[in-house]
């Protein structure tokens, strides 16, 4: 009987765990449906908002007791199936199916590194989120373009945030202001082409090196010596022993961009300076070449003789630029002066007496010129060549002063002048980097070549014919058919705004 009662015990326990299996087995293999997942979460979700708000309403009254069953009503009862879903949670038609549906919580996704999770958000331990919104705006020249976006004319792209959007090159000191072409609307300049087309006005400021050709050459002083009967003469001072050198001095070019190919630039450099200094020394033995030495005291039979030269220039500008078409090239007309002087001194002195020998030169030219400028870029370098040349009237002036030096009141002043036409012929090529949109270094070499002008070793005369006199020796033709060649490199920066 024993036996019976344990079999029939242990019979009923595995049907019910049979039915349990069973039941869980379907539910499961219902759930593994998405849109059935997408209905059974969202009455999860209900479910749990409703006893949350069960546990915030105040207490109801309690229920009245009721008999409990028993064991073996429990054990007879059958299993209720799944209770049908609510018409909130129930299954969507395929009108209604979404594009895509959440994840259950029980298979969360992995979050990336740089993503927050959702839950973190309203954690009170969660770090605050101190990421900047995507639709923060920026600076622009900082704002990577878009790939769909063209790249402008004239322009290289920036390729990503933190890179400086590269300005219009073909404007500034190339006078080129409108890479979009005039058909181009305000959004298209503003956001295609760059900041470059918002400045109209630069400035260069650079440091000329230039070295200056020495002057003719011009035999300065003569030693004479005697081997016994015999007496020779040897140059031993001359214009060749007379380097300037370099002369530095600001190169300064400000700068107009008007409508869409021209622009206005004024331009000055000047105030070099070049010197040089050299002597030569023979006790009574020295002289100025030619018979002028004879005919003035102190010039002959001197113990030094000592040569001084200096010379200076000045240079302004004022040109019209315009563009050809869409090229690179650019046409330059306009207006300069140049002035260059120099100064040649000779003293002789000895034990007794000292005299000078002054020559003051003054060139002052004034003309047109025509030329052109190119520009090429390679990103944010470029290399820019220019060269123009003019006609000018030159208005010469030349002062000599000889006399002693420490008695100017008896000194001789002849003054020559004359008028002839001059040529300036210049040369250039300057690199150029970009530092910001706004800032440029440039650096190069130049080339001035200027014809007609006197040079003060021209002017000296030295010789005299029989029964003539000083003034009449000093009172030829002005000497204004020379040269002077100078060339050197500079190095500066140019802003635009």
């Amino acid at each position: 009987m024993r036996i019976k009662l344990a079999l029939a015990l242990a019979l009923a326990i595995l049907g019910t765990m049979t039915s349990h299996i069973l039941a869980a087995s379907d539910t499961e293999a219902r759930a593994s449906h998405p849109r059935i997942r997408s209905a059974v979460q969202r009455s999860r979700d209900r479910w749990a908002n409703r006893s949350l708000s069960r546990h915030t309403q105040p207490a109801e009254a309690p229920l009245p007791d009721a008999p409990l069953p028993d064991d073996d009503a429990l054990e007879n009862a059958p299993l209720p199936d799944d209770p049908p879903p609510s018409d909130d949670a129930r299954m969507p038609d395929e009108s209604e199916q979404p594009n895509s549906f959440p994840p259950l919580p029980a298979e969360p996704a992995e979050p990336a590194a740089d993503e927050v999770p959702a839950d973190a958000a309203t954690s009170p331990t969660a770090p605050a989120d101190t990421s900047v919104p995507s639709d923060t705006p920026r600076e622009p020249y900082l704002t990577p373009r878009p790939a769909d976006e063209p790249t402008p004319p004239g322009n290289a792209e920036a390729t990503g945030p933190g890179e400086l959007a590269t300005a219009d090159w073909l404007g500034g000191a190339a006078g080129l202001t409108d890479p979009c072409g005039e058909d181009c609307c305000d959004s298209c300049c503003d956001s295609c082409c760059g900041p470059a087309s918002s400045y109209r006005l630069y400035f260069i400021g650079e440091a000329l090196f230039l070295n200056l050709s020495r002057p003719g050459y011009r035999a300065l002083a003569e030693e004479t010596t005697l081997d016994g009967r015999l007496t020779s003469t040897t140059t031993v001072l001359s214009t060749r022993n007379l380097d300037p050198g370099s002369g530095v001095g600001p190169r300064l070019r400000l700068g107009w961009l008007f409508g869409a190919q021209s622009s206005v630039e004024l331009s000055y450099f000047g105030l070099n300076y070049w010197n040089a200094t050299n002597q030569a020394t023979a006790a009574g033995a020295l002289s100025l070449p030619g018979p002028l030495a004879g005919e003035i005291p102190g010039f002959s039979s001197a113990d030094q003789i000592t040569a001084g030269y200096a010379a200076t220039i000045q240079n302004a500008e004022a040109n019209y630029l315009h563009r050809l078409g869409a090229s690179n090239w650019q046409l330059l007309c306009g207006f300069r002066y140049l002035g260059f002087n120099e100064k040649l001194h000779l003293v002789a002195s000895s034990t007794h007496i000292a005299n000078d020998y002054a020559i003051n030169v003054h060139n002052q030219l004034y003309g047109l010129q025509c030329g052109s400028r190119y520009l090429v870029q390679f990103w944010r370098v470029g290399l820019e060549a220019i060269g123009k040349a003019g006609l000018y009237g030159n208005d010469a002036l030349q002062r000599s002063k000889i006399g002693p030096g420490n008695d100017a009141q008896n000194w001789l002043v002849l003054d020559r002048s004359g008028g002839n036409l001059a040529f300036v012929g210049e040369l250039g090529l300057n690199g150029i980097a970009q530092i910001t949109n706004w800032l440029y270094v440039r650096g190069g070499y130049n080339l001035l070549w200027v014809q007609g002008i006197a040079r003060a070793a021209d002017q000296l005369s030295l010789t005299t014919s029989a029964g003539a006199t000083v003034e009449s020796a000093q009172a030829g033709s002005l000497v204004h058919n020379r040269g002077a060649f100078l060339h050197g490199a500079s190095v500066g920066a140019e802003i635009r705004w």
